[in-house]
């Protein structure tokens, strides 16, 4: 669920990141579910808030599929 405090405070920093001339990394995160025809099912994309944890998780899909 998106809390949208940690939104205004992201968009606050990136502000600041625009005033001082300090880029601010922005990742995002893309899901896809397709099913077995190769149809998309679902699919959901979003700002990436933790790096390190999405990094395990890409390990763990990429080593756990077939």
């Amino acid at each position: 669920m998106l809390d949208l405090k940690e939104e205004r405070q992201y968009e606050r920093l990136k502000k600041l990141g625009r005033e001082l001339h300090i880029p601010i990394p922005e990742h995002f995160l893309t899901m896809e579910v397709f099913d077995k025809d190769g149809k998309l099912i679902q699919r959901h994309h979003q700002r990436s808030h933790s790096w390190v944890r999405n990094a395990y998780h890409l390990l763990f899909c990429q080593f756990a599929r077939k």
